[in-house]
């Protein structure tokens, strides 16, 4: 069986995409005065196309999209150069930080494959709709008491409750302001400090760079939580030059008010960069997945990506659920799907750098060092 892909040929983005569980969708494009390429209007439209089916679903399965052609355009430059790539990620229907990790990881392997290097992870943590009430009312009396030293546009903006723009601001007598202005990061509740400490946490585990950057905020408190940059760094004339190749975040509270739905969880990125390999699919044709990928704990997770890239490598799709937690509902899947084949990945297999092998129909159990799973795989005749 072949994933049917409305595509005549597929480049390594839909590979990627595909191999960590993303679906090819197609957005009507909409036209703006908005020159940023990555604003975060972008990811309200990918929430009005699936509007009908977020409110008629029946099952709680998430949906993990991905589309490869602009869909916010600018109407005075209303073509992307040939020589660039735009990309869109989105997860909806996952409360947890898996979401973010799996899209983080996901736009780095895509870079990364496309020839970047040197990649740096911006982010900060605006929290939830309590967090973000309680830093605008802070960040709104501390700029009151300063109104007499703001620039006229700074001024405008506070009158209009646009604070959050300070952050921003160029002008020297605001920037000598915002040195000692309020942090969102400083107003988190418990529960959005628990969630961006998971993040943190799964960078670590990646070995990815980031750094916490607490003026980084989107326009109209688009993100929630979460919100992030991927940068890259280059040498320009003993300069260090930080070039934004992806922008993202978690959007739930955007995403409640235009799908009309309490408790939507919705996280996404976009990525715009210069095709530098410009290099296709290892095929145009990708087989549904031969193995499903069951873990427990979060090491395991961690662990997990690095399978997937390397059954990536090995033309093998595999099924996966990173946001369950539960054994039983994980190998009940793998038994209705039909799927014989099953990795394990639990808190022992990550310590040990294995994965566990098993075939539930031959009722067979092996373990396997993560290094050797091509080796192993090659030996059963799955490649």
């Amino acid at each position: 069986m072949i994933i049917e892909i409305p595509k005549k040929r597929l480049d390594k983005v839909d590979e990627i995409a595909i191999h960590n569980g993303f679906t090819l969708t197609e957005i009507k494009p909409s036209y703006t005065t908005k020159i940023d390429p990555f604003h975060p209007e972008e990811k309200i439209l990918v929430i009005k196309n699936y509007k009908k089916n977020i409110l008629n679903k029946k099952s709680n399965e998430p949906e993990m999209l991905y589309y490869d052609k602009p869909i916010f355009l600018n109407k005075k430059n209303s073509v992307i150069p040939k020589n660039y790539k735009k990309v869109g990620l989105d997860i909806i229907g996952i409360q947890n930080s898996i979401a973010e990790a799996l899209i983080i990881n996901t736009s780095l392997k895509i870079l990364k494959e496309e020839g970047y290097d040197n990649l740096l992870v911006d982010l900060n943590c605006v929290g939830d709709k309590e967090s973000i009430s309680k830093f605008t009312d802070e960040t709104k009396i501390y700029y009151k008491k300063n109104y007499d030293l703001l620039n006229t546009t700074c001024k405008k903006c506070l009158n209009k409750n646009n604070n959050i723009f300070f952050l921003d601001c160029d002008h020297q007598n605001c920037r000598a302001i915002q040195e000692n202005a309020p942090r969102p990061i400083n107003f988190l509740t418990e529960k959005s400090k628990q969630h961006f400490k998971e993040i943190l946490e799964y960078l670590e585990g990646m070995n990815v760079p980031y750094r916490i950057n607490d003026s980084l905020m989107s326009e109209d408190n688009h993100y929630s939580k979460t919100i992030f940059e991927i940068k890259m760094e280059t040498e320009n004339k003993n300069n260090i030059e930080e070039i934004i190749l992806a922008r993202g975040g978690r959007y739930d509270e955007s995403a409640n008010k235009i799908a009309n739905k309490r408790n939507l969880s919705v996280a996404g990125v976009s990525l715009m960069f210069k095709k530098i390999k410009n290099e296709k699919a290892y095929s145009n044709q990708i087989m549904k997945p031969k193995i499903f990928l069951i873990q427990f704990g979060f090491m395991a997770r961690i662990k997990s990506f690095e399978v997937i890239d390397i059954l990536r490598q090995n033309k093998i799709t595999i099924y996966q659920n990173l946001h369950l937690e539960k054994l039983t509902d994980q190998f009940d899947m793998a038994r209705k799907m039909g799927i014989p084949n099953v990795i394990v990945i639990g808190h022992q297999e990550a310590q040990d750098n294995a994965v566990a092998f098993r075939n539930i129909k031959e009722a067979t159990h092996e373990i396997i060092k993560i290094e050797k799973i091509t080796q192993y795989l090659r030996k059963i005749n799955i490649i």
